[in-house]
């Protein structure tokens, strides 16, 4: 936390990589840090998006993140809807969670990610259902 503050410092809160152009706010996604998530939440924008149209919040929906999704997706700021470049939302990326977590009669994840928004027709279509 600390040399993220001084690098916050040093360069601002939305200082991004060169190449794929994510935000310290992808970066807490990617890497499932929640308290890094809410730090730099006051800061940044959580539908800032990389050079593939990923908003932080497509990220930890990607990898399945839902602790740090929650966050991300409570702040008042954040857009439900916003697509990637493939056209892909957050809720779609949940669905293929969803359908592995209903396969798995895992029925506390399977609540939880419909609790984000996962759409259960992105993935599995009729089987989910």
């Amino acid at each position: 936390m600390v040399k993220v503050q001084e690098l916050i410092q040093d360069t601002g809160a939305t200082v991004r990589k060169n190449k794929t152009r994510c935000t310290l706010l992808h970066a807490a996604a990617t890497y499932n840090q929640p308290d890094m998530v809410m730090f730099l939440l006051k800061s940044i924008s959580p539908n800032v998006t990389n050079k593939e149209g990923q908003t932080p919040a497509h990220v930890a929906a990607e990898k399945g993140h839902t602790q740090v999704l929650n966050l991300l997706v409570r702040d008042s700021d954040f857009e439900a809807d916003k697509r990637d470049n493939r056209h892909i939302t957050v809720k779609s990326l949940l669905g293929g969670h969803l359908f592995k977590a209903i396969l798995e009669r895992n029925k506390k994840e399977a609540e939880r990610l419909v609790e984000l928004g996962a759409d259960p027709d992105s993935h599995g279509g009729k089987l989910v259902n």
